[in-house]
């Protein structure tokens, strides 16, 4: 779209440092059409790192990295750990968006250039570099943006080490989908990380995709997952458990469901207690409540939640760090925690576990932790909020129920005498765990426990004893046998 010039990188750096109102008909536009050859030559040179989204996450973790999008894209959703310095602010994006449809590409890049060169393009690398000689780079599709700030970092600091993300973080969003769907065998693969130098980086790289977005048909999906298998595994053509048609196979691939322990029970029987008593005897946790910040019910608010992208991002991190070999406790949960939905690989395999320890204790000690979890008598607001959501759930348990609910935690006589001292926070955990939770903890187990071959182990969580067992006999051998399987 530029004609091609003849500068050299010196030549632009001054025009775009120098002469940033000169718009497009002055030499900010002959010096924008230079740095897009320059880009694209040092992206084909040896020394830059162009990384797929996979390398980008383990190499990101070792230096600074630097999302270059503007807040708003930023606060919507980022790779964990990166920090966010704009190329443009958010009404500065407008502008240049704005700029896009209605004059063109290079009107736009000329525009952004101006508001990019207002900031000093020197002081703009340091905030990228900030005393790194190491840094990775991302913006929303791996294009200019990104590649344009690696090279003026490279042009000031010519020792510096810049990576940029193939494909963006666009590219990185589904690398994190594809943790939950796809066998790390079929995501990377040495001819897929091979990039084309004579395509600028806009290789359409299979490593960015979900496998069902990598392979055309059922057939070419199966036998990818059979030789992704180890040899003594794999299954001979044509038939074999190991290649099943169903796009459950595919999935169960990444992480086998027998290892993963999904922990149930009433609310109040302290799941999230249990699952952090496990993680510091060892063992692998997912704590969705964690990464949500939310207690995962109507009165779960702990504080502001995460949007769903970085939930699903820090989760898909954290996930890929997990030893599949061992097992993996999570909590049960009804597909979201507040307004942080799991994600559907994840509850899939939670549906499809082959353990479930379900905790059961009294409904007076469940009162008893409630309360002691969640109550500070002499914080009001926290008051305010389970007023307002016990107002809210009316509609489910008769505004009778609710307006009772209400005057305990008031404290309300009727009278019009209210006493903090004397709020009733027993007797309301009570009332919801009866008219609320329970019933919605029953419809819940009987759409959660569906196949035949879930083992269900019954524990007290007073005594730590297996309670007796509802099953048949059958089901009780198979259970110890994999207790036994388990111990060994």
């Amino acid at each position: 779209f530029f004609a091609m010039t003849i500068l050299t990188a010196e030549e632009v750096f001054a025009i775009l440092q120098d002469d940033p109102a000169a718009g497009s008909g002055g030499r900010v536009k002959e010096a924008l059409g230079a740095l897009v050859g320059l880009v694209k030559e040092e992206r084909a040179s040896r020394d830059a790192r162009e990384l797929d989204a996979s390398a980008f996450v383990s190499v990101s973790r070792r230096c600074r990295t630097v999302d270059v999008r503007s807040p708003g894209e930023f606060r919507k959703g980022h790779i964990p750990g990166a920090v966010n310095v704009p190329l443009f602010d958010d009404d500065e994006r407008a502008v240049v968006g704005t700029k896009y449809k209605r004059s063109g590409r290079e009107a736009a890049m000329c525009e952004g250039m101006k508001f990019v060169a207002e900031k000093g393009l020197s002081d703009f690398a340091e905030r990228v570099l900030r005393g790194d000689n190491d840094v990775c780079i991302y913006c929303w599709r791996g294009g200019l943006r990104s590649g344009a700030v690696a090279w003026l970092c490279r042009r000031l600091r010519p020792d510096a080490r810049t990576s940029c993300l193939v494909g963006g973080y666009r590219s990185f969003r589904r690398w994190a989908r594809a943790v939950w769907s796809s066998p790390s065998g079929l995501l990377t693969t040495d001819d897929d990380d091979k990039e084309d130098p004579s395509s600028g980086g806009s290789k359409k790289n299979n490593n960015f995709f979900p496998i069902d977005e990598c392979v055309d048909d059922a057939s070419l999906a199966k036998k990818q997952l059979n030789n992704a298998l180890p040899k003594e595994e794999r299954q001979p053509p044509g038939g074999g458990v190991g290649v099943a048609v169903e796009d459950s196979a595919v999935e169960d691939s990444s992480v086998a469901n027998n290892t993963l322990v999904v922990v149930a029970g009433r609310t109040g029987v302290g799941k999230t207690k249990v699952l952090l008593a496990l993680k510091t005897m060892g063992e692998q946790v997912v704590d969705l409540e964690g990464f949500a910040n939310h207690r995962g019910s109507a009165f779960g608010y702990v504080a502001p939640q995460p949007t769903n992208e970085d939930f699903e991002n820090r989760l898909a991190l954290y996930w890929r760090d997990l030893d599949p070999r061992k097992r993996i406790f999570v909590e049960d949960e009804e597909g979201h925690v507040g307004k942080c939905l799991v994600p559907k690989g994840l509850y899939e395999k939670m549906r499809r576990a082959k353990v479930v320890v379900r905790l059961a204790a009294s409904i007076d000690l469940r009162v008893t932790l409630l309360v002691d979890d969640y109550v500070d008598e002499d914080d009001d607001a926290l008051v305010d909020r389970l007023v307002d959501t016990t107002t809210r759930l009316g509609k489910r348990i008769g505004t009778d129920n609710a307006a009772k609910a209400v005057r305990l935690l008031r404290n309300d006589d009727g009278c019009g005498k209210k006493e903090k001292n004397k709020r009733d926070f027993h007797a309301f955990a009570k009332l919801m765990l009866t008219l609320y939770y329970d019933k919605l903890y029953d419809k819940h187990v009987a759409n959660r426990i569906t196949s035949e071959s879930c083992t269900v182990l019954d524990l007290d969580v007073r005594t730590h004893t297996e309670l007796p067992s509802t099953r048949q006999k059958q089901q009780q051998q198979q259970q110890q046998e994999t207790l036994d399987a388990t111990a060994t």
